[in-house]
């Protein structure tokens, strides 16, 4: 260092520390804060721990389990008004990302919307016709017999 910058400070380095007679002064452990440790990519964890999120993909119904999934809506639709229990799997689709997952939903059926193609339960979930991949009612099997 040289000498002419040493002493750079002299003029005021005795000075009393000024103080706000408006402004109140900051808490020491609220000064602190500036000194934390600075997340430069906020975010990016969340966002790697998401890329790595598993969702699976929709599966394609072979011809007999169309077959069975068609007679059993039909009894169900035809059978609507006793708001039969019904026990189903269906798809439904990540929000945030390509896939979904399969879900289990036991609830009593209030109606079949055909404008829609969804069943709609009493409790006020619905799900279209094309996300179940199985349906099962005990009503159903015990009306077969």
């Amino acid at each position: 260092m040289n000498e002419e910058n040493e002493h750079l400070y002299d003029d005021i380095i005795d000075l009393p520390h000024h103080v706000s007679e408006v402004r109140p002064q900051t808490p020491l452990e609220e000064r602190a804060v500036q000194f934390s440790a600075f997340e430069a990519l906020k975010g990016f964890e969340d966002g790697v721990d998401e890329a790595a999120r598993f969702t699976g993909s929709i599966r394609f119904l072979d011809e007999e389990r169309i077959d069975r999934l068609s007679r059993t809506l039909n009894w169900l639709i035809d059978n609507q008004a006793l708001h039969p229990e019904v026990t189903l799997t269906y798809f439904v689709a990540d929000k945030k990302k390509k896939g979904g997952e399969y879900e289990e939903l036991t609830a009593e059926l209030r109606w079949f919307d055909e404008f829609n193609n969804r069943l709609v339960f009493i409790d006020g979930r619905e799900v279209l016709i094309e996300d179940i991949w199985d349906i099962s009612s005990e009503s159903f099997e015990y009306g077969q017999e």
